[in-house]
């Protein structure tokens, strides 16, 4: 509880490379594009070593209808390829994977 803190995905509170790694499961799909694209700048600029994000994404029609179906709190709902160009575009070097209903 004494190492618990409270803080915005977009503006961490945190020095440049201050952890080991950086784990984002489940999270950063649940806010606005722009928001989600700080806050995988964030992760990438207080960890040393490494990342790992988990997000909500879809490869088909079929599997997006299903998310769309399926999610209540997302708000950056993308294709698989849509994140590896955004992951891309931000220079993100961690490692991913997708939650895909």
């Amino acid at each position: 509880k004494d190492l618990l803190q409270v803080g915005n995905a977009t503006k961490l509170e945190f020095n440049d490379n201050e952890f080991d790694y950086i784990i984002s499961i489940n999270t950063i799909h649940n806010l606005e594009l722009d928001e989600c694209k700080q806050a995988i700048k964030e992760i990438s600029r207080v960890s040393r070593k490494g990342s790992f994000i988990t997000v909500d994404a879809y490869n088909s029609p079929e599997e997006k209808k299903r998310m769309y179906d399926w999610n209540l709190t997302a708000k950056t709902i993308l294709s698989v390829s849509e994140w590896k160009k955004l992951f891309n575009e931000l220079q993100y070097n961690g490692d991913y994977f997708w939650f895909i209903p």
